[in-house]
């Protein structure tokens, strides 16, 4: 179970030591303190100044729940911003376990870290600056500051993070405490820990909160990184791109094997692709984006896209409204998912083959992974649309590869599809390839292109270009449940 502090009923804030060693001047020493029976349990938790000035408070929103802030090192507070759901109880969701709290004057020797937006490479190194003590700790008043050495693990769905400390270093009290990565820069905040495992809320969450409560502030927490309107930066040469590409080594294209052998256990390497692909494919719901299609013969489409209850949608740029599906001039088919369900496929279709295949320069140097799977595995599917029967999901075989650079990241999938017999395709083939938001550093799907052929001989084509992205941030407007409480 992941750990939570006790909802406490007093709030004392103790100031910590300046320095940027075990102690941080951002970070604050949170008290609580419960009447338990004829006894009273001391417990602590973490927060930290957002802005230089340190009059805005960043931390869990479980720490503050019940609690009568009044005060912090004789600074009145102001108001206090929290989320809880519909019903005013508090959720479970890592990512709105957010509170923020605005004081009537700065803080004196507390000034806040810089902010940067960019998520942590997998295994990169940071620094958890914090107060994990346990009840006897706290009650002794032997609690310090601690900096606590992590390393980056992976990306969840709405802007989850979760890195790894060495065993018994996470204690309770690190609720609330700060995340910075080698530059001093603030990346997340933790809201929970399981074992060695801190989840965290990332920086860019908390931003998109601040700015829904505290718009100035926002604004002056992240010059240039702002992400309104963003295109990725491609990794590779564009040429690329094209699904039907020789621009390949030999023996990197993926294979048909007519007889499929029984699949084998994935060895490290493989497993550390499928890890990859699989944050890749959940930070896809922290995005809202535009993408406009190009098909040929047929037309162009303007749409946004986005993860609504972990399905694709799509919004029409000019109607506004929204649909589970986008048609295309692909005859038979409607496709539409591949900005998010390539990298998924990738990560969780266990029954799909992957393999190892060398190196290879692609502008620059990639190493490759082939993929195959028959129908039976059900690990590669198309929408269908015959008419007799409307439209249904059809298994199919597929090959195909994936690429990554030096760094670990995805920059290209391909998938080809065994259309079969009960589809008006004779094949279909589809490349995506990835880039670098400028800001973030986060990978994102930047081009795709479709290219199918009937078995009448006729051909169709589509280009999709992905570009405007910005934070799904819909939480902090549509909430009914956001909590200011104002005191005099």
């Amino acid at each position: 179970m992941r750990v939570h502090l006790s909802a406490p009923m007093l709030l004392v804030v103790v100031a910590a030591t300046s320095g940027w060693g075990v102690s941080h001047p951002a970070v604050i020493r949170l008290e609580h303190r419960r009447i338990v029976g004829p006894a009273v349990e001391t417990h602590l938790a973490t927060g930290f100044c957002l802005d230089p000035q340190c009059s805005v408070l960043a931390t869990n929103a479980h720490v503050v729940k019940h609690t009568e802030l009044q005060s912090i090192e004789g600074v009145r507070v102001q108001r206090v911003f929290s989320f809880s759901d519909s019903a005013g109880s508090m959720t479970a969701d890592v990512s709105r376990d957010l509170a923020l709290v605005q004081l009537a004057s700065p803080l004196r020797l507390h000034t806040g870290a810089p902010i940067s937006l960019r998520i942590p490479a997998r295994g990169e190194q940071v620094m958890l600056h914090g107060y994990p003590a346990g009840l006897v700790a706290a009650e002794l008043g032997l609690a310090q500051q601690q900096a606590i050495p992590m390393r980056f693990v992976r990306s969840l769905p709405r802007d989850v993070l979760v890195f790894e400390a060495e065993a018994g270093k996470l204690k309770r009290g690190v609720s609330g405490a700060m995340v910075v990565n080698a530059s001093g820069q603030a990346v997340a905040m933790v809201s929970s820990i399981m074992g060695r495992q801190a989840y965290a809320i990332s920086a860019a969450r908390i931003l998109d909160y601040v700015r829904s409560v505290l718009p100035a502030l926002a604004a002056s927490l992240s010059p240039g990184e702002q992400f309104a309107g963003a295109q990725p930066r491609l990794y590779l040469p564009l040429e690329f791109l094209d699904p039907d590409s020789q621009l390949v080594q030999p023996g990197t294209q993926p294979r048909h094997e007519p007889e499929l052998q029984p699949r084998r256990p994935d060895n490290e390497d493989v497993q550390n692709l499928r890890q990859t692909a699989e944050s890749l494919a959940g930070s896809m719901e922290n995005w809202v984006v535009h993408q406009s299609v190009q098909s040929s013969p047929g037309g162009n489409y303007e749409h946004d896209i986005r993860i609504h209850m972990g399905n694709v949608v799509f919004r029409d740029s000019g109607t506004g409204v929204e649909s589970p599906q986008l048609s295309v001039p692909l005859p038979g088919l409607v496709p539409g998912g591949e900005w998010r369900d390539l990298a998924r496929m990738i990560g969780n279709a266990l029954k799909l083959r992957i393999s190892p295949a060398g190196e290879l320069t692609a502008g620059i140097p990639v190493r490759s992974y082939t993929f195959s799977a028959a129908a039976e595995d059900g690990a590669c599917s198309i929408r269908v649309r015959t008419p007799f029967h409307g439209e249904r999901l059809k298994t199919l075989g597929c090959t195909g590869s994936v690429w990554v650079d030096s760094a670990g990241r995805i920059v290209r999938i391909f998938e080809k599809l065994d259309t079969g017999a009960q589809t008006p395709l004779s094949h279909l083939s589809i490349s995506l390839l990835y880039g670098e938001l400028p800001g973030s550093g986060e990978t994102v799907p930047a081009e795709m292109a479709m290219v199918a052929e009937t078995k009448t001989g006729e051909t169709y084509s589509s280009r999709v270009h992905y570009q405007g992205y910005r934070r799904a941030q819909g939480e902090a407007a549509e909430s009914a449940g956001l909590l200011a409480a104002r005191h005099p």
